[in-house]
């Protein structure tokens, strides 16, 4: 069975981030792009954070292999975040291949640019589309420390088989050391495509994890829809109520767990679950 790396040669042309057939929506990570509650992120992704530290993002334009600029994440401390990017209109079975082309790693002391082996980059995909950068289902590649480093890694480059429709690609910066000076990332350049010539057999996949009843209501909860009205009277909301949970976020939600139904519900500071017909046994999932 083949290993990679070595990793094939890209079919898009470079730089393969402009290259119409990119499966990855702004590539060139920017120029465009939008304000979120931790700075500013490149259109088409979106922020997550993993650490309690939570980094500074904004679009730059310093600092890039190709025109647009990149994106940057900064902070003092240590952090550990990234962007991500749900790639959809998949074939299920197919083998794909990404590669993060630009991920370069430095402190800066006030002057020019220090490359330091603190800064770690990496990549990961959840190939069932998933946004959770903490779930157990994300695949993650190695770690790059090295600071002299930035182009063309095979660390930064992976091959997997979709589970879905859609894929979920992570970009994701990891800080040792608060110290002195300002930890700053930037990624660039991100390309990805079907490769119909590798063979899923031949591609490395990970054993399915089997859900927890915990995991399943909290993944039946991230699926809802915004509130609406609920039962003030029924089991959960009073449970919830008990709980000091605060406010209702959504309406009671149904999910199956290993056959059996259960009913979920989230709050503002929890999310209050239990099987259907065992109204007086209730848990809660504490924000």
């Amino acid at each position: 069975m083949p290993t990679f790396p070595p990793f094939p040669r890209f079919n898009l042309d470079d730089p393969c981030a402009q290259d119409p057939d990119n499966l990855i929506k702004n590539g060139t990570m920017g120029p465009a792009h939008h304000d979120t509650p931790f700075g500013t992120v490149v259109d088409n992704w979106e922020p997550f954070v993993i650490s309690a530290n939570a980094p500074q993002f904004r679009w730059v334009d310093n600092e890039a292999i190709d025109p647009g600029g990149s994106q940057q994440i900064f902070s003092g401390d240590t952090f550990d975040a990234g962007v991500m990017q749900t790639v959809k209109k998949l074939q299920p079975n197919m083998v794909y291949m990404i590669r993060l082309g630009y991920s370069l790693a430095a402190k800066s002391f006030g002057g020019p640019n220090v490359r330091v082996q603190t800064i770690g980059r990496k990549i990961g995909v959840d190939v069932n589309g998933g946004t959770d950068a903490k779930s157990p289902n994300v695949i993650w590649g190695p770690d790059l420390f090295d600071g002299k480093a930035a182009l063309n890694r095979p660390e930064m480059q992976m091959v997997f088989v979709a589970k879905a429709n859609q894929a979920t690609i992570f970009l994701r910066a990891m800080v040792k050391d608060g110290g002195e000076g300002e930890n700053r990332v930037w990624f660039d350049a991100i390309c990805m495509e079907a490769r119909p010539d590798i063979s899923p057999s031949d591609v490395q996949q990970p054993a399915p994890i089997e859900q927890t009843l915990e995991q399943a209501a909290q993944a039946r909860a991230d699926a809802a829809k915004p509130w609406m009205p609920v039962n003030n009277t029924a089991a959960l909301w009073l449970a919830a109520k008990a709980m000091g949970l605060q406010d209702q976020q959504t309406d009671e939600l149904s999910f199956t767990y290993k056959g059996e139904n259960y009913l979920c519900q989230v709050f503002n500071f929890g999310i209050v679950y239990c099987k259907v017909g065992d109204f007086g046994n209730v848990k809660v999932i504490r924000k």
